[in-house]
């Protein structure tokens, strides 16, 4: 039976019936009306204001003098919420996150932003700041009087703090002129890990300029050079930096019970870096977990000190069930007192300390109590979400239909009070919506197909039955063995990059994240059975350089480890040697850096064209053909040589030749991509059956 049909029904049955149903119905909608109020209100009014009580700082003498101490009621805390936590060990992460997402009251705000307002790079992260921005005067009112500002932004990466506060900017201060400035670990620098960065680099891509990398261009916040780089160049801009926010966190998937104590000197790393950029009167933006800990609780009460007034706030739209929190600080009080206290940072600002910040005896007892107070106020909400999701992880109908209302309510209470609206013109954007959709994206994928417990397991696996699991994960919809190709535009300039010296490559430009991953765990493998590899196989390379009677040709092995300059060398040795209209054949040669990227990007500009063919035993076969000697390129393969000698002065390494924007806008570097997952699928195949073998 049609809806339609049975609403028609309903007007036939006898009036007493109906007047029940209708009864039954009203005072159900009733109960809902009120059961959401209610929950919108209390979703939007977590926060608590920390009360300063004339707090003083301790002498500076006095710091990191005590070894760690604890707070039993904040440990008893602790204990329960891991308890609660650990109760999520055995479900599937893609089913739980899944479930959470639907469960998530706040979700709805996501989609009717982007129906209704369409920002330029939403996220959760967008919604977090633009919710902040619009609850507390995080822009000061210096700003709105000199009407500039100039803000940092720490541990950005995506990017979605930025696009939040131009928003808000146009929409809330069109008069202001912005000036900003982004770090982030480097998602171009190849020595920097996966697991500890965000690989989405759309936006990142667009505003290069904006983005800070420090000296090693490694982007790492936490190495004092870098601190001290960023120093030398705010004090060389004219403009004050009245907003710093800093939204770092550390991947705490296997260590889930300790995530306080594992993003903790990150935290600190963020706050003493803020502590010497801002301004007098600025603000700061800080998020943390859990304050069950010394280190952040002493952090917190060094901020106390340090700001008019502070705010603990759990945005409506940060997910209910995890721990995260943000300390909004108003009115830095300036440098001029704590510089004492900046100068002892310096001395723990690398390595960290196990030591204290500060004796027990020196944090004021109101100030603990509030803290025990706050973080059990927080606890409660996170572990009632954590037990409502269990408890509807098969949920029912009403549940559904309690679900569809209140997010419906939530986000209509978070476009009205907020005052969200589109941005009057498409170029009021930093890059545009449009041009960040279209992007493609290395995307470091977080996701985790098996509980915390099957994931243990699994390191009891034998090699081959692990060997099997990864086979399987790489997934490869490309079909071709061979591709040509040949840049068309004029050579770029060099552009080169220095940075930390590094050997091994831990992530990838030009494959895709957890691709990449699974080939880092192969050779990982490889390494522990202390087994000798070749791949190329150098038999099979010595057979197809015979059988194809080949002259010219450069020979590599694949594997993580790269010797820049060695590579440069032999590139160079071999060019200057070849003769007009000649082939060079390159076997084993990775595309997984941007700087070997770079290297056959000025290469294909010196030969007629490239061709790259898959053949298993060998990798990736590149056939540069027909050469046109050109002086310009041996002139800019020399240039690259000489300043290998200057960055191994300085204790760095060429890191890229070539800008990244140049190696990644058209079809070459999807190409790229492709060969380099059939490279890893062949690999693995190979390690395999070398494995079977070789017992």
């Amino acid at each position: 039976m049609y809806k339609s049909d049975m609403q028609h029904v309903d007007y036939l049955l006898p009036t007493s019936f109906k007047s029940s149903r209708h009864f039954r119905n009203r005072k159900k909608s009733e109960k809902f009306g009120y059961s959401i109020n209610v929950a919108v209100k209390k979703l939007f009014k977590k926060q608590v204001e920390i009360k300063n009580d004339h707090y003083e700082l301790p002498s500076s003498d006095t710091m990191f003098t005590e070894s760690a101490w604890s707070i039993e009621d904040l440990q008893l805390l602790k204990k329960n919420l891991n308890e609660i936590k650990n109760t999520l060990s055995d479900y599937n992460p893609t089913e739980w996150r899944n479930h959470t997402r639907n469960t998530n009251i706040a979700e709805g705000i996501k989609w009717r932003l982007k129906r209704d307002v369409n920002p330029e790079f939403l996220t959760q992260a967008w919604c977090k700041f633009y919710e902040i921005a619009s609850n507390f005067p995080l822009i000061p009112e210096e700003t709105i009087h000199k009407k500039q500002l100039k803000t940092i932004h720490l541990c950005e990466a995506p990017g979605a703090f930025v696009t939040s506060l131009n928003h808000w900017l146009k929409i809330n201060m069109p008069f202001v002129d912005w000036n900003w400035r982004a770090t982030t670990l480097n998602p171009y620098y190849e020595g920097n890990s996966l697991s500890a960065m965000l690989c989405d680099d759309r936006f990142i891509f667009h505003t290069m300029d904006h983005w800070y990398f420090g000296a090693d261009n490694t982007g790492n916040i936490m190495d004092l050079k870098n601190l001290d780089l960023l120093i030398e160049l705010e004090k060389n801009d004219n403009d004050n930096v009245m907003l710093i926010t800093a939204d770092g966190s550390v991947d705490c998937m296997d260590r889930p019970g300790e995530q306080e104590t594992t993003v903790s000197h990150l935290q600190f790393c963020e706050a003493v870096t803020a502590l010497h950029l801002l301004s007098t009167n600025a603000n700061f933006l800080l998020k943390i977990f859990t304050t069950f800990e010394h280190s952040t609780i002493c952090l917190i009460y060094f901020l106390t000190c340090c700001f008019d007034k502070i705010i603990m706030k759990k945005p409506a739209t940060s997910k209910a069930g995890n721990s995260e929190i943000y300390l909004i600080c108003l009115n830095f009080k300036g440098r001029d007192t704590i510089q004492p206290y900046l100068n002892i940072f310096r001395k723990y600002y690398e390595n960290g300390t196990t030591l204290s910040m500060f004796r027990k005896k020196d944090i004021p007892h109101s100030f603990i109590t509030q803290i025990v107070e706050y973080a059990n106020y927080f606890k409660s909400f996170q572990c009632d979400e954590i037990l409502n999701n269990i408890k509807t992880f098969k949920s029912t109908e009403d549940d559904f239909l309690y679900l569809r209302r209140i997010k419906k309510a939530v986000a209509n209470y978070y476009i009205r009070n907020y005052k969200l609206k589109k941005l009057p013109h498409d170029n009021m954007g930093i890059v545009g919506a449009t041009i960040l959709n279209q992007c493609y994206s290395t995307l470091n994928n977080k996701s985790f197909y098996d509980s915390y417990n099957q994931r243990q397991k699994q390191i009891h696996m034998t090699t081959l039955e692990r060997l099997s699991i990864l086979n399987e994960e790489v997934c490869i919809n490309t079909i071709n063995n061979v591709y040509t190709f040949q840049y068309t535009d004029e050579c770029e300039e060099l552009k080169i990059s220095v940075g930390a010296a590094y050997l091994k490559s831990r992530n990838s430009k030009f494959c895709e994240s957890q691709i990449f991953k699974i080939y880092d765990s192969v050779i990982e493998i490889m390494n522990t059975l202390e087994l000798e590899w070749f791949y190329p196989d150098k038999k099979s390379a010595m057979t197809f350089i015979t059988n194809n009677k080949i002259i010219n040709y450069l020979s590599f092995q694949y594997d993580l480890e790269f010797h820049n300059y060695n590579t440069a060398k032999k590139v160079y040795d071999m060019i200057i040697r070849l003769k007009e209209h000649e082939t060079l054949v390159l076997i084993g040669y990775s595309l997984l850096t941007q700087f070997n990227v770079g290297i056959l990007y000025l290469l294909s500009h010196t030969f007629e064209h490239v061709t790259m063919e898959l053949i298993s035993d060998l990798g990736c076969i590149i056939r540069l053909e027909n050469y046109c000697v050109k002086n310009q390129t041996i002139n800019k393969l020399k240039d690259i040589l000489q300043a290998f000698n200057i960055a191994e002065n300085n204790g760095q390494d060429i890191i890229s030749v070539v800008p990244i924007t140049t190696l990644c806008v058209n079809k070459i570097y999807q190409m790229i991509i492709d060969i380099n997952h059939l490279i890893i699928k062949n690999f693995i195949i190979y390690i395999r059956r070398l494995i079977i073998e070789t017992k």
